[in-house]
């Protein structure tokens, strides 16, 4: 009965940490990181506007816009009013490949997001999922019809049973059509099973006595037995 009891304490407490570790999140750019509506257009957007959030994610290669006007799939399915993104002919800082970085010990084990066309002509995608320098997976994107059109978009979704580090996005035309391209929604599921010590403690010293108490019973059990059978 003790090891039965052990077992299923144990098992009880993993469940508990495992459970009130995980979490998801979504880069939305208007709550996540916490930004006001931004310019509509590249123009006035300015220089790349690299993110950070520390122990999360950060973001580089392109800037933050606001309800881009250019997009028209926007409106329908991206979170208003801003999104991320990059063009070859904005700022000379912005890049032909947007990256999302996540610490390692996040142990982020899913990401999906929204991808969206900026071209005026129909165009195609790489979206790569890695594990420190490991290529976890690649998503070519079918050709997305151009910005004016409204299914000018693409959802993906990738898991993987190993920590996803990085996720790049990038134009699959870049010396043919340059580039321009913008994300939105970028959702991450992380499942940390390392809990803070005071939590691990708190949880295994109530498992503990659990254990401890249900000895006791037996114990007390056993001895009113025998004091019984000495009277008989």
């Amino acid at each position: 009965m003790k090891i039965f009891t052990l077992i299923s304490a144990s098992a009880i407490w993993l469940i508990l940490v495992r459970v009130a570790y995980a979490a998801t999140y979504t880069i939305d750019f208007e709550t996540r990181p916490l930004l006001p509506l931004q310019p509509d257009n590249f123009a006035d957007a300015g220089a790349m506007q690299p993110f950070t959030a520390a122990g999360e994610f950060s973001v580089a290669g392109g800037v933050t816009l606001g309800n881009p006007t250019f997009l028209a799939s926007f409106p329908a399915n991206g979170s208003l009013s801003n999104l991320y993104g990059t063009a070859d002919f904005g700022h000379a800082t912005l890049l032909d490949t947007i990256t999302f970085t996540f610490p390692m010990a996040e142990n982020v084990t899913n990401v999906s997001g929204i991808l969206f066309n900026g071209q005026p002509v129909p165009e195609s995608y790489l979206i790569t999922f890695f594990s420190d320098v490991t290529t976890l997976n690649t998503i070519a994107t079918p050709l997305l019809p151009e910005s004016t059109d409204l299914l000018g978009y693409t959802a993906f979704n990738f898991s993987s049973v190993f920590p996803i580090t990085m996720v790049t996005m990038t134009t699959t035309n870049t010396a043919l059509n340059g580039w321009d391209f913008l994300v939105d929604n970028v959702t991450v599921f992380n499942s940390v099973v390392v809990p803070e010590s005071a939590n691990v403690w708190l949880i295994g010293g109530m498992m503990t006595v659990l254990v401890v108490e249900t000895g006791r019973r037996r114990r007390r059990n056993q001895r009113s037995k025998i004091s019984v059978s000495d009277l008989v």
